[in-house]
């Protein structure tokens, strides 16, 4: 049920020329061990690089309430989160906490990129049972939330062009000399 006192919230995964959505610092520093994670074993995820140490990361205990169904990796190899889908993950993460908070009618993420960044949406050959690209992989395994959302920084420039929306005047021109927009 809306309440008209709340708002609605997307929390924004921005990527103007990155390759990948990120990668878990664990992977680069202990790639093998990630790589032979199995996720459906429970003692697994105890023995994940970000719940060791220093680290101490509670991500895992959170994933299935953020709407992450980990029987969908039944058929990847090692922890999914240790490439590209490591930032979504905490995105979704985020997400599920501000859903628990009951201050928002509605949470959601969203991605925002360039058309041409092709590499940003590449799906690593470990996620390539899960879909052809890193959206429509991420989209295969989420359950009873909102679906990751994409759009394209030329649709909002566009659309700002279009309306007479308040925006930065010095950020619109600083799209179009980097980028031509």
């Amino acid at each position: 049920m809306d309440r008209t006192d709340q708002t609605d919230l997307t929390l924004v995964e921005w990527k103007y020329t990155e390759s990948s959505y990120g990668a878990c610092r664990g992977f680069s520093e202990e790639g093998d061990k990630c790589s032979k994670l199995q996720i459906q074993e429970p003692i697994s995820k105890t023995q994940c690089y970000l719940t060791q140490g220093r680290n101490k990361r509670r991500y895992w205990e959170h994933t299935e309430l953020s709407g992450i169904d980990i029987q969908a990796f039944a058929k990847v190899p090692g922890c999914p989160f240790r490439g590209p889908a490591y930032q979504l993950w905490r995105q979704y993460l985020l997400a599920a906490y501000c859903r628990e908070t009951g201050n928002y009618n509605k949470v959601e993420v969203a991605s925002i990129s360039f058309s041409g960044n092709k590499s940003l949406h590449q799906v690593p050959d470990y996620l390539a049972s899960l879909g052809s690209d890193m959206l429509s992989a991420w989209k295969s395994f989420l359950i009873g939330v909102p679906k990751l959302r994409h759009v394209n920084v030329e649709d909002i420039v566009d659309r700002i062009k279009t309306t007479n929306l308040p925006v930065d005047a010095e950020w619109v021109d600083f799209l179009k000399l980097r980028y031509g927009l």
